[in-house]
């Protein structure tokens, strides 16, 4: 009885083989393994998620911007509107569409009643970001006229909001659009299950049709807002 316990002892005191060490951090390899990629996906699906809270805060926020305005277009210091592409600032005002929204209405110009800042009642957004973007590299808000084409390409201001390829906003018509650069296929394919579901039969058409446009060569997205 003795022998045994004085062995035990030394078995403890010996601690872990190096054997043994390997085949603990095997099995912790193999775990991370098999949990990492639920997480990183998991993850994914939360910025896919923060993504489409943003495009339909966005979508509010323009809907009660043009029933005060009456316009899709932001307005310039003089209080007119004013086609605003990609999210560059407008030279006359240095305001972007996310900036008109944001803008309270006791900060000038709106408190000078010029043109059609009389009828501004905002703020119509708490905050939009353009320069931190939750999906791709970076993000704007373009409100411009509308094209004939709905191809992928980003330079193509325009959309089918049908299944199809014919169906699409009048050429000329103001039209108001979010731009996420550098939008990998995966994040493309997760936003476009939620926001066109049912929209296109191939990878092309589903790149080209519905609210959510996808430009493979260059990983631009474009997702529709609004139009008149």
């Amino acid at each position: 009885m003795k022998v045994a316990k004085i062995r035990l002892c030394a078995a403890r005191r010996r601690g872990f083989s190096i054997l043994e060490m390997i085949g603990v951090l095997v099995m912790i390899l193999i775990l991370v393994a098999a949990v990492a990629p639920r997480i990183f996906e998991a993850i994914g699906d939360s910025k896919i998620k923060s993504a489409t809270t943003t495009i339909k805060t966005l979508q509010s926020a323009v809907a009660k911007y043009f029933a005060d305005i009456g316009t899709l277009y932001p307005l310039n210091d003089l209080g007119v509107a004013v086609p605003m592409a990609n999210g560059v600032s407008n030279a006359d005002y240095g305001a972007s569409m996310p900036d008109v929204l944001t803008l309270p209405s006791s900060a000038s110009p709106a408190t000078t009643g010029t043109g059609l800042w009389r009828k501004f009642r905002g703020p119509y957004l708490d905050g939009f970001n353009t320069a931190s973007s939750v999906i791709g590299t970076s993000v704007t808000v373009s409100s411009v006229a509308s094209v004939a084409s709905i191809t992928a390409t980003v330079n193509n201001a325009n959309f089918s909001l049908s299944n199809n390829a014919t169906t699409t906003i009048n050429s000329g018509s103001q039209l108001v659009f979010i731009t996420y650069s550098g939008v990998s296929q995966k994040e493309f394919e997760k936003l476009d299950a939620l926001l066109d579901e049912g929209i296109g039969g191939t990878s092309a058409e589903k790149e080209a049709w519905g609210k959510v446009k996808w430009d493979p060569a260059t990983g631009n997205l474009m997702v529709y807002i609004a139009h008149k």
